[in-house]
């Protein structure tokens, strides 16, 4: 098992006593699981993102530059961000001549949270 995450959330809650103490036992330990859990998550999602092979991994949709002549429909595209139709088992089908590599980017990364 690797535990390095949780056993940094032990390592700061030890080193902060004045905040920490006053938390039951069982909160702090949560807050343990938390951290691990959390990792992980993250872990597997860069893990995704690197063996997709973007031209842009870091890409994201709050960094759109929304510029007249790109003609992007910011609302369309904060919609597609939630991935509502993948819960709904929709498809997308994206009409363009060629698809910026940085929106390609943020439409699979928003599928794989």
């Amino acid at each position: 098992m690797r535990l390095s995450a949780m056993a940094r959330e032990f390592e700061a809650q030890s080193q902060d006593p004045a905040t920490y103490s006053q938390i039951p036992f069982e909160e702090r330990f949560g807050l343990i699981v938390n951290a691990g859990w959390n990792n992980q998550q993250a872990s597997k999602l860069r893990r995704r993102i690197h063996d997709a092979h973007f031209d842009i991994p870091s890409a994201c949709v709050e960094e759109i530059e929304y510029f007249e002549d790109r003609k992007l429909n910011r609302e369309e595209l904060t919609r597609l961000s939630t991935c509502q139709y993948i819960d709904e088992q929709h498809h997308i089908i994206l009409k363009m001549m060629l698809l910026p590599a940085a929106l390609s980017s943020f439409i699979w990364k928003s599928s794989c949270k």
